[in-house]
């Protein structure tokens, strides 16, 4: 697993053991991926868990709950996009309908995912 994950993305090598403990956690116990699903995209070693993966998860969930995007969206993708492609795509499309996605965004939400049926495809 650690091999893959540094053929893919040889920089998650220098993410301490501390930030890769806490990716890994949110990714396994919040979002329910296998842990071996995480080598298949090392590049999330490198986001910030509190200004990007969380929020960018935050506000999907919200989405998804509102039945707003796709039930089987790959997170990676989302996790992936830059700033200003996020925010149009998911954010200001749809801050009328779900006022919250704002406060989702800003990293001012708690996480809470609902885990049954919905997996963030892992």
């Amino acid at each position: 697993m650690v091999l893959s994950a540094f053929r893919k993305q040889p920089l998650c090598m220098i993410t301490s053991e501390k930030k890769i403990k806490r990716v890994v956690n949110f990714f396994v116990d919040e979002l329910g991926w296998k842990p071996s699903a995480i080598s298949k995209y090392p590049d999330i070693l490198l986001l910030s868990i509190d200004k990007r993966i969380v929020p960018r998860c935050s506000v999907v969930r919200l989405l998804m709950l509102e039945g707003l995007v796709k039930k089987d969206l790959n997170i990676f993708s989302v996790l992936k996009l830059n700033e200003n492609s996020f925010y149009e795509k998911f954010v200001s499309e749809f801050q009328k309908r779900v006022p919250e996605v704002l406060k989702a965004y800003k990293g001012k939400m708690e996480f809470a995912w609902e885990k049954e049926g919905q997996s963030y495809n892992s």
